[in-house]
């Protein structure tokens, strides 16, 4: 029997940031290495009004910081409006390069609470050992 719990490794990408100041999660990417696909579920909370958000995927051949990082052409949320509170945005990715991190940018002036949660599947190996701090409870 398929278990989505058992085949994808579940982190967190940025954990729920609200407020004003300019966020940016994260500087550093994490290890995609035995994975073909990785999707990034961004979670808005309230949004204010007049908001400017973006999010977006990048990837690199080193962990380094900021300075390998590029964007994976079109893995980007095509819209996020400040009147999208409680809503999704699935970005789902097969990078090419060894580094993926999503980019979650706020402006500095107009609140916006989110999380970045991932998911990495169609592994190498099943079923997956977890990361630190992730528990998986499975009813069948």
């Amino acid at each position: 029997m398929r278990s989505l719990v058992k085949e994808a490794k579940w982190g967190v990408a940025a954990i729920y940031a609200s407020g004003t100041a300019t966020v940016k999660a994260s500087d550093v990417g994490f290890d995609r290495s035995g994975y073909e696909k990785v999707a990034f579920i961004l979670s808005l909370a309230t949004i204010a009004t007049g908001a400017v958000t973006s999010f977006k995927v990048q990837q690199s051949d080193t962990a380094v910081d900021d300075a390998g990082y590029t964007d994976i052409t079109s893995a980007t949320a095509t819209t996020i409006a400040d009147d999208d509170d409680n809503q999704l945005r699935i970005v789902q990715v097969r990078p090419t390069k060894k580094y993926v991190r999503a980019l979650l940018t706020k402006d500095a002036t107009n609140a916006v609470g989110a999380t970045v949660l991932y998911a990495m599947f169609n592994g190498d190996d099943v079923p997956i050992t977890q990361g630190t701090g992730v528990e998986v409870t499975e009813v069948n």
